[in-house]
């Protein structure tokens, strides 16, 4: 494909516009005609018709703190919000009724490659309600480009800081796994911090399981029955992205984070690099010397098409 990565504006719905000043959902455009444009291309997604620009579309109702909106990077346009702003609201604030899932991805080296290859990755990524820059090179490079983040978001991260604020009397979280040991980990150290354990769920669905219409479905009804507010995706990318899109129609208001490995970390099952690995940008080969069979083709074979990537990124900018 020519050019940067090309991440299309999607149609919205009627009931997919939220305001961008206040984050609010509310079908009649005069209750938000006074909101300020100087964020924005226009003031609220009430007053736009089925089409808009690129910078307004994949807000989706992401808040922006104050800061400014960034221009694209690799055709991805990242949040603006800080690790800790963006835990924030995912805790806080609930997702508005009948919008549906609202999809967080954490973008590193593979996924931009993956982006390059596959059209349902790039069509979930295009439908994301946050992307946030999770590796390095990918941080590097928006800062190379002059887009200034206010740093690293890590799944990982993002995911560790949810657990430790989030509300356990109204929060429902279901969990996909990558196994049940992870699953049972995590549901007893929950369940020590005050979670009811009615308001905890997990599946380790089995390999292939995305290609599964019938279970996929059973599972989407399984999330929605359960009441789930928070969606937690541990089973790698591009799969876990894919399915969430596939199936939104199905899972219900809810918040979706494809963190892949963090779940592990967060039990333990895998070890997360120390801060100070993480500082000097290589957690890559930290995890590469935990599991350098899975790990070889992704770091020393497939991440050649980084480097494809940000030269077809710096070709495209006048």
């Amino acid at each position: 494909m020519g050019g940067a990565l090309q991440i299309s504006a999607p149609t919205l719905s009627p009931l997919d516009r939220t305001c961008f000043s206040c984050t609010k959902f509310a079908p009649d455009p005069k209750l938000h005609a006074d909101h300020p444009r100087s964020e924005f291309p226009i003031p609220c997604r009430n007053t736009i018709g089925s089409t808009t620009t690129l910078t307004s579309a994949l807000k989706r109702g992401q808040p922006t703190f104050g800061n400014p909106v960034m221009r694209p990077v690799f055709g991805i346009e990242f949040s603006t919000a800080t690790q800790t702003q963006l835990v924030h609201t995912i805790a806080s604030v609930p997702v508005p009724t009948g919008t549906g899932p609202r999809l967080l991805v954490t973008t590193n080296l593979d996924h931009v490659v993956q982006l390059t290859r596959n059209a349902d990755f790039r069509e979930a990524y295009n439908f994301a309600w946050a992307r946030t820059a999770d590796g390095t090179p990918v941080y590097l490079f928006a800062l190379l480009r002059r887009v200034r983040l206010p740093g690293r978001v890590t799944g990982a991260g993002v995911f560790a800081e949810l657990m430790g604020s989030i509300d356990t009397a109204s929060a429902k979280v279901f969990f996909l796994c990558g196994s049940m040991t992870t699953a049972t980990k995590i549901r007893i150290r929950l369940i020590g911090r005050g979670f009811p354990s009615e308001h905890l769920d997990f599946e380790a669905p089995p390999f292939g399981f995305e290609r599964n219409v019938d279970y996929s479905k059973e599972l989407a009804r399984r999330i929605r029955v359960h009441g789930t507010t928070h969606l937690i995706l541990g089973v790698g990318a591009p799969k876990s992205e894919i399915w969430a899109h596939r199936y939104r129609n199905e899972l219900g208001d809810c918040y979706v984070l494809a963190v892949g490995a963090a779940l592990d970390m967060f039990v333990g099952e895998r070890w997360r690099a120390p801060p100070w690995v993480r500082r000097i940008g290589l957690e890559w080969f930290w995890r590469f010397a935990q599991e350098p069979r899975r790990l070889f083709r992704r770091y020393f074979v497939d991440s050649w098409g980084f480097i494809w990537a940000v030269w077809k990124d710096l070709s495209s900018k006048k």
